[in-house]
C-alpha cells in the first residue's frame, strides 16, 4: 500500500518536471508516509527507475506527436496550406520517429546499465567477502 503511494508521489515529481514550470513540494501527508516508512525513502532517489519513468513520458509524447501527424496527413485538414500540411504532417512525423528511436537506445541502454551494476555490486560482495 504504501509502495503505490511512494509511486504516485514519484509520478507526481516527474510529471511536474515535464509539464510545469515551477517546483512541487511534497504535502505534509507525503512527508509524514515518508517519515514512517523511511526504506521508502530509497524510491525517490532510484536514479533507474526515475530515468525509465522519464523515457515512458519522451516515449508517449512521440507516439502522439505521431499519431497527430497521420490524422493530419490523411484527414487532409492542411491540404490547402502546402507549407502547414508539411509542417504537420512529414516534419511532426519525423520529429516523432527521432523521439521514439532515441527512446527506444536510451531504454536499451538503462537496462544494460542496470546489468552492468548489478553484476559490479555481486561482484564487489563477492571480492570483500574474500578480504574477510
Amino acid at each position: 500500500m504504501e509502495k503505490d503511494k511512494v509511486e504516485k508521489i514519484i509520478d507526481n515529481l516527474i510529471e511536474t518536471d515535464f509539464f510545469d514550470s515551477k517546483e512541487r513540494k511534497l504535502t505534509p501527508e507525503e512527508i509524514e508516509l515518508l517519515k514512517n516508512n523511511p526504506h521508502l525513502l530509497e524510491k525517490l532517489t532510484d536514479s533507474s527507475l526515475i530515468k525509465k519513468k522519464y523515457i515512458y513520458i519522451v516515449f508517449s509524447i512521440s507516439m502522439t506527436l505521431m499519431v497527430a501527424s497521420k490524422v493530419f496527413q490523411y484527414t487532409k485538414l492542411f491540404e490547402g496550406s502546402d507549407i502547414l500540411n508539411d509542417i504537420f504532417t512529414n516534419v511532426l512525423f519525423s520529429i516523432s520517429m527521432e523521439m521514439l528511436g532515441a527512446c527506444i537506445i536510451a531504454y536499451m541502454l538503462e537496462i544494460m546499465f542496470e546489468r552492468r551494476l548489478r553484476r559490479n555490486q555481486e561482484l564487489t560482495k563477492m571480492i570483500l567477502d574474500k578480504f574477510k
